[in-house]
């Protein structure tokens, strides 16, 4: 059974690939470095503004962050 990759895990490794500290992030977002921590250890989770503006600054989609994958979906026959 494959391990789902966590909202957090993936702003942890999005950082981490960025060379991002938790306070850089929190800087760029404008929110205490606490906050972060919160999203990366799944106690809280952003608001849909605030995942706007993730994506454009680790330059992914909002399904990318959230880990959303639309393989198991089929398209209907016309």
């Amino acid at each position: 059974m494959s391990r789902r990759v966590r909202f957090g895990d993936n702003i942890k490794i999005l950082r981490s690939r960025n060379k991002m500290t938790q306070q850089d992030l929190a800087d760029k977002l404008h929110v205490a470095r606490q906050t972060i921590s919160a999203w990366q250890e799944g106690i809280g989770k952003p608001d849909i503004y605030m995942l706007a503006d993730l994506s454009a600054i680790f330059g992914v989609t909002t399904d990318y962050l959230l880990s959303v994958s639309y393989t198991h979906l089929t398209l209907p026959t016309t």
